[in-house]
Order: structure tokens, then sequence, then C-alpha cells
């Protein structure tokens, strides 16, 4: 019998969630007594003695015995490991699609999951806190946020980590005050300055340059905020200059202020964060390439590529 038709034995679901328990364990380190492991999923001993029996036969996992010191895990294929556990589906999280820089780094992300044989769907958010919630509470496996929003929530919470970045510009490339009267250099103090508080990264930025002028601030979705200044209902606003349509007219700016310059940078630089307790969510991302996503990310940017996602 194949391992795969095994899978289907009352001993496969048992090598099921044995898998799963396996993928905490690294090489070199001992796995828990057969005893312990039949009391903790509620199986008798030579069920668990069965079910690793299909693990080592299927190729994911090798052990070896050390008389009363106990078993070792001598060589596992994590891969393998995975995809007898059943966990071979995740979710990813990301803003919303609305730059090709946004819709490479989705697409390089998918198409790397899809060659390691497993499969990745995305959930569009928009505001970090949104994603980083959705993280906290393990309702998706991972949240891409810029390194600014990263760094902020762990200042307060360690219950998740950063997995990987994926280099600097990689979230957005620049960000610039666009101004609805072409005559000003700068914003004055009165103005109405558009702002999404959900958005982590934008929200930080705006108070970072503006918090020395006497101004009011509209809140508005992020994407609405363009048409608002167009149609003269606020006076400024901070915007990624990725995404600002040729046909607007608006005067461009640049930041001035040394702490919003300093963001900006962190804003630019994508990183993965995760929940420090999914184990298989962290394997599977050691197992990416991240030049390889970040080249199928340039790709799409220039039209050489189609998004898929």
């Amino acid at each position: 019998m194949k391992s795969n038709e095994r899978l289907l034995t009352r001993f496969g679901y048992a090598a099921q969630e044995i898998a799963t328990r396996m993928i905490e364990i690294e090489v070199g380190e001992q796995i828990p007594r057969i005893s312990d492991l039949s009391e903790e999923f509620g199986m008798g001993r030579g069920t668990v003695q069965e079910a690793f029996k299909v693990l080592e036969s299927s190729g994911a996992l090798k052990l070896v015995s050390r008389g009363h010191l106990g078993t070792y895990i001598v060589e596992k294929n994590i891969h393998l490991l995975l995809q007898m556990s059943g966990v071979n589906k995740f979710v990813g999280a990301m803003t919303l699609p609305y730059s090709k820089r946004f819709e490479g780094l989705a697409t390089g992300l998918c198409h790397c999951f899809e060659e390691l044989g497993f499969t990745l769907n995305f959930t569009f958010t928009r505001g970090a806190e949104q994603r980083i919630d959705a993280l906290s509470e393990r309702k998706i496996d991972f949240a891409i946020v810029s390194r600014l929003a990263a760094d902020l929530y762990l200042t307060q919470h360690n219950e998740l980590e950063i997995a990987f970045s994926f280099g600097l510009k990689s979230f957005v490339s620049l960000h610039t005050i666009l101004l609805n009267d072409p005559l000003l250099d700068y914003i004055q103090d009165g103005m109405r300055i558009g702002i999404d508080s959900l958005s982590i990264s934008q929200r930080e930025l705006t108070f970072a340059e503006f918090k020395d002028f006497d101004v009011t601030y509209v809140e508005q979705n992020y994407l609405h905020l363009p048409e608002m200044l167009r149609s003269k209902q606020i006076d400024a606003l901070i915007w990624n200059r990725d995404e600002i349509n040729p046909s607007y007219s608006m005067k461009q700016v640049n930041l001035r202020t040394p702490l919003a310059i300093e963001k900006a940078e962190g804003i630019g630089e994508a990183v993965c964060f995760v929940h420090a307790k999914n184990i298989a969510i962290k394997k599977v991302l050691e197992m990416l390439t991240i030049d390889e996503i970040v080249s199928i990310q340039q790709l799409v940017e220039k039209g050489e590529m189609s998004p898929r996602y």
C-alpha cells in the first residue's frame, strides 16, 4: 500500500496528528515517549507506533533509538511532514493591491508557494492594524506589513515576530506631500490634512511631518484621499508616489522633517509578520527564496509579467 493510501486508514489519520507534532521537533532532538503521545492524542500505543512506521516508510522521518536515553530524530523531510500533516493551504494578508509593487509582491509569494506544492490564498485588508489583529487571533498565517508597522507592534507585544524582510523599497518606493494649491511650496497653518488612521504607516508619517503645524485632520479611507484633494475637500495629504495617477496634476513636495524621513524609510520596507507559535508557516517560509519573490515583483512592476494571485 502506498503512503498516501495508508493515510486513509486509521493509522494514517494517527500519522497526520503525529506528523503535525513532529514538525515542532528539530533533527537531533528527542521525541516524546510513545506512552506520552498516546495520552496526548488519546490513541493506543500500537496506533502511535504504527503512525511512526507510516512516517518513516514515506521518508518523512527517520528515528534512532538510544536505549534508555530515548528516541531521537536523525533525519526529517519538512516538506513531506507538512503535506502528511494536512497543512498545505495557507492564508496571507496584504494591503489592498492598488499598486504594481503590491501586485508584484503577491504574485511572487503565490508563485513560490506553488513551487513548493502549497496553496496560498490572500485576503486584502485596508490598514495594517486589521491585518496584525487577524494574525494575533490566528485567523491568518502571515501578514505583509511595513517595517514601521511591525516595529511599532513589537514594542508592545511579543506573540508575533518578523519572519523576514523583502528589502528596502519593497513596500513603497517614496512618499510625497500632495498640495491642491500649485502656488504653495509647503503646507501652512489652518490647512485640512487628509489622513487614514487605520493605516499605521500613513498615520505615523502624517503626524511626524505636520506635528508642529496648526492643522485640521480629515479622516477618510486612504484610497479616497486623492479624490478629496482634487475636489478641494482637503488641502494636502501624504501619499505613496507609486500610486499617483499620471492624470493628477497636483503639486508634489518632498518630506522635510527628519522624523518623517526616518519613518518613511521604515514604511518602504515590506516584512513578513507571523505568529510565534505557528510552527508550520515558519517552516514553509524558511523554504522560500526571497530573491525570487523580489525578482517576480520587479517583473510585474515593469509590465514584463502579468499579476497572478
